[in-house]
């Protein structure tokens, strides 16, 4: 297994061009606060490990044809842990200065 460096990250895109990933990693963090599945001082690095692990694969021409599906799925089981809340309920805390 490789690791990534900061240089690989620099090279990602911005986005993995797969309408299904790219839906998924821009409702991330606000589904992912609704549904309350990670406790609040994890939620930016385990979407950070996503966004890199699902740019990472966009690029690999082995993996990509499958990234759709995983998506999907990954997006389904968020819907699922929603219990048919909004991801729009539970805003991000206010900064306190």
């Amino acid at each position: 297994m490789t690791s990534s460096s900061p240089a690989d990250e620099a090279r990602l895109p911005e986005q993995t061009g797969i309408p299904a990933c790219d839906d998924y990693l821009s409702s991330y963090l606000a589904c992912h606060r609704a549904a309350a599945i990670y406790a609040p001082g994890q939620l930016q690095s385990r979407y950070e490990a996503m966004r890199t692990s699902l740019l990472r694969d966009s690029q690999n021409p082995d993996i990509r044809p499958q990234l759709a599906t995983r998506c999907y799925s990954l997006a389904s089981q968020l819907r699922e842990a929603l219990h048919g809340k909004s991801c729009a309920e539970n805003p991000a805390p206010a900064s306190t200065p």
